[in-house]
């Protein structure tokens, strides 16, 4: 299964995503500002890391949308506001 993860940049997200305990587990990893619709190509699950900014978020939205029509699994962590 490939597995990508959304980076939102933060000092905890850098942990957590490239921090020894975890670096390994992703195949992927999408900084959230830069994510465009090929990056998601081939993933069959993406992680959305909390606290990314909402509007981040909302502005990937109709990406995000388009991979869950896709068959895509998308796994949305924790706190995010975006709706």
């Amino acid at each position: 299964m490939t597995v990508a993860v959304l980076d939102g940049g933060t000092y905890y997200h850098q942990e957590a995503i490239y921090g020894e305990r975890l670096g390994a587990r992703f195949d992927r990893t999408i900084y959230a500002p830069e994510l465009s619709s090929g990056d998601l190509a081939g993933c069959e699950a993406v992680i959305v890391a909390d606290r990314i900014h909402p509007g981040v978020l909302r502005g990937k939205r109709p990406i995000l949308l388009d991979y869950l029509a896709g068959g895509g699994t998308l796994i949305v962590l924790g706190e995010n506001s975006a709706q």
